[in-house]
């Protein structure tokens, strides 16, 4: 997060787990649902799931929060 530590999700990947892609994760799963894969879908201009700046406009920066 902003103030340095691991996010919650982070912290709840046991340490002897290396995820290969971010979008096989349980909070991953929990957060976007179907939702980004039927939108990557129906947008060929988004290409693919890892166009995380498609719907999160500061992901350049490192901001995923929607709020």
């Amino acid at each position: 997060d902003r103030q340095g530590r691991n996010p919650r999700w982070l912290q709840a990947i046991s340490q002897d787990v290396v995820p290969m892609r971010i979008s096989e994760l349980s909070w991953f799963t929990h957060e976007h649902g179907n939702r980004v894969k039927n939108r990557v879908a129906k947008d060929p201009a988004i290409g693919s799931i890892s166009n995380c700046a498609a719907c999160h406009k500061g992901a350049e920066r490192g901001h995923y929060d929607d709020d």
